[in-house]
């Protein structure tokens, strides 16, 4: 599939305006409860003095106490091979995850099982992105922690294609803020091109499919010829959604991310 940078650009604002424009609203107005910052229009200003608010904190209990009770403390990896000779790579693979990799995982802060559990009942979905760990592969090649990176981003900033195979869209775009110094550091030759201060925020794109990526910072491309191939051949992101919700007959994303 060919895309160009116009059509990625389109692409984000039907996304953004349009397709996921309630799920957001529903999705902010939740974390306002999470927060505990949520409006009270029945309490005029004038009778606060007299009737102060009282914040319990209650909304963000019933998205942790269950997260935490969800995941285990000892997660495991289980696959079944289809073959008699699949048994042993199996069983290899396995014992690599459970005795190496998940307890790595465990450590990391966040903790990817917990905060995918609270996503789950905060959002009404979560989302796994993978990425390879470039110390590994690149410079001095310090193979400390895993080759690959299992990040769990905030799912208000992920809109993607509808159509999923096992959880995995057809594209996805990220849209949210960003420091300029982490552009910058990350991104070298970004030019900066709106000259925002290192107090301001930078409007951030990265957008995937199976065959190319492509990122840009406040417009700018920082991607080397702007458009790149893809070269994991899939892409690196995973969804799951909470199950409240339903498939409407409009498709509707707000009706199935509840």
């Amino acid at each position: 599939m060919t895309i160009t940078v116009k059509e990625i650009e389109e692409l984000k604002e039907y996304f953004v305006n349009d397709l996921y424009s309630n799920t957001r609203s529903e999705q902010r107005a939740d974390n306002t409860y999470y927060a505990d910052t949520f409006l009270i229009p029945q309490l005029s200003p004038a009778h606060r003095p007299a009737l102060p608010v009282l914040r319990t904190g209650k909304g963000a209990r019933l998205i942790d106490s269950p997260a935490e009770h969800i995941v285990t403390r000892n997660p495991q990896a289980f696959k079944r091979g289809t073959q008699e000779s699949d048994i042993a790579p199996v069983d290899r693979i396995l014992t690599m995850l459970n005795q190496q990799w998940i307890p790595l995982l465990k450590r990391q802060n966040p903790n990817p099982f917990k905060e995918s559990a609270r996503k789950i009942l905060l959002r009404g979905e979560s989302w796994l992105q993978l990425a390879h760990n470039s110390s590994w592969v690149t410079g001095k090649q310090v193979r400390t922690g895993l080759p690959v990176l299992f990040l769990t981003p905030d799912p208000i900033n992920v809109y993607a294609d509808p159509k999923e195979v096992n959880g995995i869209p057809e594209r996805v775009i990220v849209w949210c803020k960003r420091m300029p110094w982490l552009i910058k550091q990350v991104f070298g030759d970004w030019g900066n091109p709106k000259n925002k201060k290192p107090t301001e925020k930078v409007d951030w794109l990265a957008y995937f499919d199976k065959d190319v990526r492509y990122f840009e910072a406040d417009g700018e491309p920082v991607l080397k010829d702007g458009i790149q191939e893809n070269l994991y051949g899939f892409v690196p992101f995973i969804h799951a959604i909470s199950g409240f919700g339903y498939q409407s007959e409009t498709g509707e994303p707000s009706d199935l991310i509840v």
